[in-house]
Formats: C-alpha cells, sequence, structure tokens
C-alpha cells in the first residue's frame, strides 16, 4: 500500500503567507495609535498637574508664577546694565511651582529666587551647588510622544505669552506672518516675549503690555483679575518639541539650565505662528535650504507651539483644564485665546 502525504502546496503557501502580510498591515496602525492615544493621555495628565500647581500657586501667592524673571524684570526702574540684567537668572516659572508638583526637595536646594540681591541664584547653583551637573529631571516635564534626547532634562511644555511680536532673525528672509493685528483689535507689543527696553530706566511699563499670561523675562505679576477674558477661554501652557527651536535646545544645553532658567524655552510660545509649524532640525543656518523660515533659531517662527500629536497639540486653560486645539484652528480664534484681555468674544468653538 502506498501511504499518502499532506502537504501544502507552494500555492496555498503564498496564500497563507498574503493573508498573515495583510493581518500585519492592519494590525500594526492599531496598535501605533493605540500608542501614541496612551502617550497623548500621559501628556494630558502632565498638562493637568501643571494647571493645577498654577493654580495652587495663585492661591498662595494671590498672583500666578512671572514665565522668567531676570534682574531687570524684578527692578525693571534700575535697568542701567542690560548685559548684567539679562545674565542675573531668576528662574522660570517651573521652578517656583516645584513644591506644587511634588519636588519640595529640587526646591530647597536652590537659592533665594525672590531676594533680588542674591546676583544670578540659577547661575550659582547650576555652576556651585551643582558643581556644573545639570538639574534633575522633572517627571512630569516631558511629552512621552517627544522621544528626542529623553537622557537629557529638557522640557516640552511652554508657557503661553499670546501675540507677540518677534523679529526675524534672519532679516527678511526669515520673515513670515503679519503681525498687524489692528483690525482685529489686538495690539501686538514689539517686546521679544517679555524683554521692553522701553520700560527702563525710568521708562513706562505701559508702554510693554503682556498679551498673554506669561513672558520670558515677566515684569508684571499676573493675577486672576487681569484674565477679564475668562479662564475658560485663556490659554496658559501648551505643548512644544524640544528641536523646534533653540531656546529649548540648544540654550538649554550650552547654558545647563535646561528647565530652569528663565529662557530655556518655557515661557515662549507665541500664537502667531501656527501649531506644528514645520521647522526643519537639519537647518543649520539662514541660507540653508528649505530656508530660514524652518531654521530652529529665527525666533519669529520657532516662539510658538508644536507637538507629535497628529493633527495639534494639548494646551492647560487658565482654569486647569486640558484641551487638544487642532493646527486648522482659525488664525484669529488662536490670537483671542492667546490673549487674557482683549475684550472679545470667540467666533467659533475651540
Amino acid at each position: 500500500m502506498k501511504t499518502q502525504r499532506n502537504a501544502f502546496t507552494l500555492v496555498e503557501l503564498l496564500v497563507v503567507i498574503a493573508i498573515i502580510g495583510v493581518l500585519v498591515g492592519l494590525l500594526l496602525p492599531a496598535v501605533q495609535a493605540a500608542r501614541e492615544a496612551a502617550r497623548r493621555s500621559q501628556c494630558v495628565n502632565h498638562l493637568k498637574q501643571f494647571g493645577v500647581a498654577l493654580q495652587t500657586f495663585h492661591s498662595a501667592h494671590e498672583h500666578f508664577p512671572r514665565g522668567g524673571v531676570n534682574g531687570w524684570s524684578l527692578q525693571p526702574s534700575s535697568f542701567t546694565n542690560p548685559q548684567q540684567n539679562w545674565t542675573d537668572d531668576h528662574g522660570s516659572w517651573v521652578v517656583r511651582i516645584l513644591p506644587q508638583i511634588e519636588q519640595q526637595a529640587i526646591y530647597d536646594s536652590m537659592p533665594n529666587l525672590f531676594d533680588p540681591s542674591v546676583f544670578d541664584p540659577i547661575g550659582q547653583w547650576i555652576n556651585v551647588d551643582r558643581n556644573g551637573e545639570p538639574p534633575p529631571p522633572i517627571p512630569i516635564g516631558r511629552c512621552p510622544s517627544d522621544g528626542f534626547s529623553t537622557g537629557e532634562p529638557f522640557f516640552n511644555y511652554t508657557g503661553c505669552t499670546g501675540p507677540i511680536a518677534v523679529a526675524p532673525f534672519c532679516g527678511a528672509m526669515g520673515s513670515v506672518f503679519d503681525l498687524d493685528l489692528s483690525a482685529m483689535g489686538i495690539d501686538v507689543p514689539w517686546v521679544d516675549a517679555g524683554f521692553c527696553a522701553a520700560a527702563g530706566p525710568g521708562g513706562d511699563l505701559d508702554a510693554c503690555p503682556e498679551t498673554g499670561m506669561m513672558s520670558r523675562v515677566g515684569y508684571r505679576k499676573i493675577s486672576m483679575k487681569h484674565v477679564t477674558d475668562g479662564s475658560t477661554s485663556t490659554l496658559f501652557v501648551g505643548e512644544t518639541l524640544v528641536q523646534s527651536s533653540a531656546h529649548s535646545l540648544d540654550i538649554p544645553r550650552s547654558t545647563l539650565k535646561y528647565w530652569a532658567g528663565n529662557d530655556m524655552g518655557t515661557a515662549h510660545g507665541g500664537t502667531i505662528p501656527p501649531i506644528n509649524w514645520p521647522v526643519d532640525p537639519d537647518v543649520e543656518n539662514c541660507a540653508q535650504p528649505p530656508g530660514a523660515q524652518f531654521w530652529r533659531r529665527n525666533f519669529h517662527v520657532t516662539m510658538g507651539f508644536e507637538s507629535n500629536h497628529p493633527g495639534g497639540a494639548n494646551f492647560a486653560l487658565v482654569d486647569g483644564a486640558v484641551r487638544f486645539i487642532s493646527e486648522q484652528i482659525a488664525f484669529e480664534t488662536f490670537q483671542l485665546l492667546g490673549t487674557k484681555d482683549d475684550g472679545q468674544t470667540l467666533s467659533e468653538t475651540f
């Protein structure tokens, strides 16, 4: 008797392989989407914690922390030495809320940030107290969707400065956006994200308005009474990508101040650049293609909000709620959200 062997034919084997390939092709996007949903949820949780911490700080001090503080912002009337005042670093808003985000030990290791007589307490903390070591990472300081150099204590969240004018670093070739919002009833200040020479010495602080909730060297203590547009419709903190701005990448790395210093990208979120403006990390100068309009040192385009979440970015509002805002949001709506006291009604939901 002949024995009969059961086996796959070549055609059957190829059909099975094709079916497996189709199933894997269907499964991988679903797995990736599930992972991104988890990362986005974790990012939302980080922003919620920052929102609560900022409100808790306000309850204790009757004002919100300034986006960043240096010698000029502590004493603008005595602004006699620009370079000295600029390097007198009293820290970012992040250092001020360390006790509210369960980082009291880090806060206690710092010099007195509120004492104007202490020169450059952040520099002293890094270079003397920590012997040139960078600050420790903040557990909720990185969005898990941004995997850039996770071994360094970079920071993925930036305070909203609202619509402010930042001159193109590369001159005309780096200019992109129209900075005249007078038709919208918004006066865009030329304050370089907070710095305003008109305020000192003996200058008029009213000549230097702060349109948003923060600025990188804020000289006003903003409280809830200043948020006349309402806490539910005013942006406070949003996402940024480390590689998208020299203020988030190069300056923190070169100074070793990362999230602690006043000019490290933690209060540099303007609303004039669209969400997720495509900064090219490979561009190294003004003239290198694809152009200065995509260079991370052209702060005219990089002082904005970015994320790796598809279609937009997460934001914490003043009331502590967190919203995902589409990168397709109407320009006017985005400006009104970024301004705390424009007195206008939003024309659409967001």
